[in-house]
Formats: structure tokens, sequence, C-alpha cells
């Protein structure tokens, strides 16, 4: 027989003096599958955005970088 389980597949980020219910600088993650594999879906203010995990590796990497050298300039 099956038993219940717990799983996280939904967070949501907030500054922390914020509510995290709702509000216009909230963003959720979520991550969802429609029989395709999992992919991360980014959610604010009614707008989202899906991100395959290999886009996201990918995304993620590349913003680092920009970060980088963002910050060279800044100095």
């Amino acid at each position: 027989m099956s038993k219940y389980i717990t799983s996280v597949v939904s967070t949501v980020v907030h500054m922390d003096d914020r509510n995290p219910i709702f509000g216009d600088e909230i963003i959720t993650v979520t991550i969802d599958d429609e029989a395709c594999g999992g992919y991360i879906v980014l959610t604010q203010n009614e707008q989202t955005i899906k991100v395959d995990l290999d886009e996201l590796q990918l995304i993620t990497k590349t913003a680092m970088k920009m970060l980088s050298q963002y910050k060279k300039h800044e100095e």
C-alpha cells in the first residue's frame, strides 16, 4: 500500500520584510513536468518564464560570467 509523503516543488523568493503570498516583487520558483522532463517555472506578476533544466545551467553560467565582467568595470 502506498503512503503519503511531502515534496517541495515550489518556493517563493521575496524580501524578508515583505509578504511572501502577494506583492509585485515576489518571484515564485516551481519545478514542473508535462511528461517530457522537468523544467523550472519562474512567475512574477502573472508573467511566466519556463526554462528547461539544461537551459537553466547555461543561463546561470552566462549570467555569472556577465556579472563577473560587470563587477570588473565597477571598480
